[in-house]
């Protein structure tokens, strides 16, 4: 039996996991200047009391944004790595010690249902859709999370855009 590819991302993520935040080479690309530009951009669609999932939260860049930027946002962060969210849920319970505004869910961003699809306020999406094997399907299945007059914010490298 083989390996699927949604399989074999989550396995390169859990071992890349434990050293993402440090020693990722587009993750150091990113913090010179890319990411910060993202997650000010970010910073205006947060409001309070809005409900939120960020898909692809990996360590959770974006997740941690949000939840800095409102005391009373809730934001659901999912990804494929379990390893990655065990991070993210580290860091958040560092950063703001007995928050319960956030939950975790493993799963893939192109078939996952969260307990509030269709009632987010916003959906983000960053540095994720070249790692899905269909974009199209992947932006689709988000857009029913978000419900009427939501948004969504995705953003890809540009080094990742077939030009084809």
């Amino acid at each position: 039996m083989s390996i699927s590819n949604v399989e074999k991302v989550k396995n390169i993520y859990d071992s890349l996991a434990d050293t993402w935040d440090s020693k990722s080479k587009l993750i150091k690309q990113i913090r010179g200047g890319e990411s910060n530009r993202s997650l000010i951009l970010l910073n205006s669609l947060i409001k309070p009391d809005m409900k939120s999932a960020d898909l692809g939260a990996g360590t959770g860049r974006a997740t941690r944004n949000i939840l800095k930027n409102s005391q009373e946002v809730q934001i659901s962060a999912v990804d494929l790595s379990p390893k990655m969210l065990a991070i993210l849920r580290k860091l958040v319970a560092n950063e703001y010690p007995d928050d319960d505004r956030f939950i975790t869910k493993v799963g893939d961003v192109e078939t996952i249902v969260l307990p509030d699809s269709g009632n987010f306020d916003l959906v983000v999406m960053l540095y994720l859709l070249h790692h899905v094997e269909n974009a199209k399907e992947t932006l689709l299945h988000a857009s029913i999370m978000i419900k009427d007059n939501g948004r969504s914010y995705t953003e890809n490298p540009d080094c990742f855009i077939s030009r084809a």
